[in-house]
C-alpha cells in the first residue's frame, strides 16, 4: 500500500506548464535586452583594436625611419564618406625589405579623416604633425571616435571620445 505522502512526492517532481512558459519568457526577455549590449560591446571591442594597432604600427614606421636613417611615408585611405562606412579604409607603409605591409580596419571600423601621408623622417620627427580619426558605430545613434594624435616628435597619442 503506497502511503499518501509518497505520491505527493513523487508527483511534485515536475514543472507545469505556466511554470515553464514563465521561466521561458524571462530568458527570452534577458536575450532581447543583452545582445544589443553585447553587439555594441564587441564593436567597440574593435574600434579600440583597430585604434591600438594603428598607435603600434606608427611606432614601427617610426622605429624604421630612425633604424634605416631614411623618410618612411605612412599612406592612410581615409573614408570619403564617414558616415556611411562604405568604403574600405586601410593604411599601409614599406617594411624593411620594401614591401608595402598593409592593415585594413576591421568590419564596422572605420577611418573617418586622416592627415596623409603621414612622413616620418630620419630623426623619427613628423613635419607638422598628424591626426587620425577611426570611428566605430556602438549604437544606433552612438559612435565611438578615436583620435590618434603624433607630435611634431613622432610620438602619438590615442584619445577616446563617444559623439552623436
Amino acid at each position: 500500500m503506497e502511503d499518501v505522502h509518497t505520491r505527493r512526492v513523487l508527483g511534485s517532481a515536475g514543472v507545469t506548464l505556466p511554470e515553464l512558459l514563465v521561466v521561458l519568457a524571462i530568458i527570452s526577455m534577458a536575450v532581447t535586452v543583452s545582445v544589443p549590449l553585447i553587439t555594441g560591446a564587441v564593436r567597440s571591442a574593435n574600434g579600440r583594436a583597430a585604434a591600438n594597432g594603428f598607435a603600434v604600427n606608427l611606432k614601427a614606421a617610426r622605429m624604421l625611419a630612425v633604424s634605416a636613417n631614411a623618410p618612411l611615408q605612412v599612406t592612410v585611405v581615409a573614408e570619403p564618406h564617414p558616415d556611411c562606412n562604405c568604403t574600405a579604409t586601410y593604411y599601409e607603409y614599406p617594411a624593411r625589405n620594401g614591401i608595402p605591409r598593409r592593415f585594413d580596419m576591421p568590419k564596422g571600423v572605420t577611418i573617418a579623416s586622416s592627415t596623409t601621408p603621414i612622413v616620418f623622417r630620419p630623426n623619427g620627427s613628423v613635419p607638422g604633425g598628424a591626426t587620425t580619426v577611426i570611428k566605430t558605430r556602438v549604437s544606433t545613434d552612438t559612435f565611438e571616435v578615436w583620435r590618434i594624435a603624433t607630435g611634431p616628435t613622432g610620438v602619438s597619442m590615442v584619445q577616446r571620445t563617444m559623439e552623436p
